[in-house]
This record gives C-alpha cells, structure tokens and sequence, in this order.
C-alpha cells in the first residue's frame, strides 16, 4: 500500500483536489501518478471523514473510474464468493436509487433484499430492526451508489475504513488469479444484463424554481401513468402516498417505508426511473437505470431515455 506524499498527512484546506469526494475522478489525480512510478493497477480514496470510498482501476494500459454501484456489485460478488457458511437468512440492504443489478444477484444466490430510502442511516436502522427481531434475517453486507459501504455489524453507518480493506483485499485475490477487475465486473454484466445509468439533477432557483418542482411532481402524481415515455409501466412506486402498484398482476401493496417525497417506475423493458426533488437544494433529480444486451446498448437506450424524460418533465411545471 503507497500514499502519495502530497497526500500523506491531513490538511483541513484539501490542497491537492478541487473537491475532496472520491466520486470526483481528479481526486485520483496524484495517486494515479504514483501509481504510474510504482507499477501498481488500483487506486482507493476516502473522503475526509473516511465514509465513502472510491476507486480507479489500470486496464489494459487506461485507467476505468469504477461507480459506487460498480464497486458495490464487484464486493458483494466477492463477498459471496469468498464467505464459508453464510446463514441461509442473510440479506443485503440497498436503497431505492441504487442499481437494480442487486435485486438479480440476491435472487440468483438465495438472498432477501431489502430497500430504505435514500441515506445510509436507513440502512443502518435495518440492522438494528433484523437484531430486535422485526424480520427473520440477519445483515450480510449494504451499499449505496453513492459510493458508500458496510460489510458485517461493526458500525451503523457507511464505512470507508472497512470498505478500503475490502476492495484491497478483493483487488489481491483476482490479482493472485491474473483476473482484472473490469473482467470480473464484465461477466456480472454478461450474467445479469448490461446496466448504464445516470443521476441528473436539474436546477430549479428562486421561488419559481420551488414552484416549478412542486408542480411537476404533483401532475406526476395525478397523471396516475400506466406507460411513459411510450413503454408499459409494469410497477409504480409513490414514496410520499405509501403505495405501490403493480400493473403486471393487477395489484397493490402498501410500502413499508418513511413516507418520501419520491415517485419510481420500472418499465417494461427493465428500465427505472425515479424523481426524487432534493431536500437541502433547489433541485429535482432523475435516477435512470437502463438494461440491454451489450454496453453500446444500454448507453443508447440511456441517452434516448434520459432526453425524452427530461422534456416530458418540464412539460409538467
């Protein structure tokens, strides 16, 4: 394990980056140039209070900026992978925004999954429901795409210490087995679908910013939409009504959450989209994730999506 000298030692000033969040690529900047001298093939970041935790992997002589929803994939494939007798009511814990990949692979492996709002103080509140008995299951590992992390019961939070060992541990094991980390997270993508997503926030200032978010969401709400954007909805998921209903087959649950000023609908073909406007900023924000056979694919469908969506939005306000 190297540091890089200019980084070696805390300065409340983040001297060597713009902004000191390793979902930030040139927060990499210096440690990939070390990385260069020294021959080494992965780079990992925390953030300053060293809950979030980022990576940068050399393949095939480019370095590939790795997702929280990537890097989250590739641990808890490992995890699962590489853990001897894990209990048969083990679950994994994500929330509403995070890639749907991990609904795929917990099916695959036997696993319940369970989804909180967005903020890690969910899913650490469903470690403490599993331990006073509100469901039959223990916590094996959680993830948020924004790059955050928990394996095991230590803490309650995301946890950049724990998750820095793990994806060194991990980058040694298929470094041992000649495996690159992009070839591994390949094959997930061949195994479970190729996935491409975005977060796309939109600014919305002043008063009639407010206003315009507030009306787009409630003719959201009341358009009530069985097809958007020209595709079936198969489920819809409103957040701040508790509901959601399934229009594949013909029913509706009540959601067990916090209420959440949140609408998500998952398409025919495999796409999510959820709008979620921003607590603390004067934003409305589109999570999109898109499924297709190949990356080219999913990209394509992406870009399409995410252009028809953004008009159909401001039509709303």
């Amino acid at each position: 394990m190297f540091v890089p000298k200019e980084q070696e030692f805390p300065d409340g000033n983040f001297p060597t980056c713009s902004y000191a969040n390793p979902e930030e690529k040139n927060v990499f900047d210096l440690s990939i140039k070390l990385a260069d001298e020294i021959g080494a093939e992965v780079c990992i970041a925390n953030d300053p209070d060293a809950d979030r935790t980022g990576m940068m992997v050399k393949h095939k002589g480019e370095w590939i900026y790795l997702n929280g929803n990537q890097i989250g994939i590739l641990l808890l494939d490992y995890i699962l992978k590489n853990s001897k007798n894990i209990p048969e009511n083990s679950a994994i814990v994500s929330t509403i925004v995070s890639t749907p990949m991990l609904d795929f692979i917990a099916e695959d492996n036997s696993l319940k999954i369970f989804r909180t709002l967005t903020g890690f103080k969910y899913i650490g509140e469903k470690i403490k429901e599993f331990e006073e008995g509100k469901y039959n299951n223990g916590f094996l590992f959680g993830m948020e795409e924004s790059i955050g992390y928990l394996k095991g019961t230590y803490v309650r939070d995301k946890d950049g210490i724990i998750g820095a060992m793990l994806l060194a541990e991990m980058s040694c094991y298929y470094k041992n087995k000649n495996i690159s980390l992009i070839e591994v997270l390949e094959e997930l993508y061949n195994k479970y679908g190729w996935y491409s997503e975005i977060t796309y926030p939109v600014k919305k200032e002043g008063l009639q910013g407010s206003e315009d978010i507030k009306n787009m969401m409630k003719n959201l709400r009341e358009k009530d939409l069985k097809v958007l954007l020209n595709k079936k909805i198969n489920i819809v998921r409103d957040y701040k009504l508790q509901i959601e209903k399934d229009y594949v087959n013909n029913f509706q649950n009540k959601l067990d959450l916090p209420v959440s000023n949140v609408i998500q609908y998952i398409l025919e073909d495999g796409t999510y989209i959820t709008v979620r406007p921003s607590g603390t900023e004067p934003k409305i924000k589109y999570y999109i994730y898109t499924k297709g056979n190949s990356k080219e694919e999913a990209d394509r469908k992406l870009d399409l999506i995410l252009n028809e969506f953004k008009e159909y939005m401001e039509s709303l306000k």
